[in-house]
C-alpha cells in the first residue's frame, strides 16, 4: 500500500479532509496515493504534520521514490526536451 494513503486512513483522514487543509484539490491527494504524482516539497512538512508520521516514514519507500523521480525527469538536448521515463525504464529491464 502506498505510504501516502496508509498514513491518511491511519488518522481516518478522507482525501477532501486532506486537501482542504493543504489547499489542493482531493484530486492530488489520489495522484500521489496512486503513485501518478508526488507533493511538492514544500507541503512535505504540513502532510507529516497532518499524518503524524515523518518526512523519513513517509518516504522510506525508497523505491516508489526513486520511479516517481525517473517518470518525472526530463533531459534537454539539442533536438528538444525528452522524457526519460521510457529510456530508464527501458534501461532496468
Amino acid at each position: 500500500m502506498n505510504k501516502f494513503k496508509f498514513f491518511r486512513e491511519k488518522n481516518n483522514l478522507t482525501q477532501k479532509i486532506v486537501a482542504d487543509n493543504l489547499k489542493i484539490t482531493p484530486g492530488a491527494i489520489s495522484q500521489w496515493e496512486q503513485g501518478e504524482t508526488f507533493p511538492k516539497t514544500e507541503l512535505l512538512p504540513k502532510i507529516v504534520a497532518l499524518y503524524k508520521c515523518t518526512i523519513e516514514e513517509l518516504l522510506n519507500d525508497a523505491e516508489q521514490h526513486e520511479n516517481f523521480v525517473m517518470k518525472s525527469q526530463e533531459i534537454s538536448s539539442t533536438s528538444g526536451s525528452i522524457d526519460l521515463q521510457t529510456t530508464l525504464f527501458d534501461d532496468l529491464n
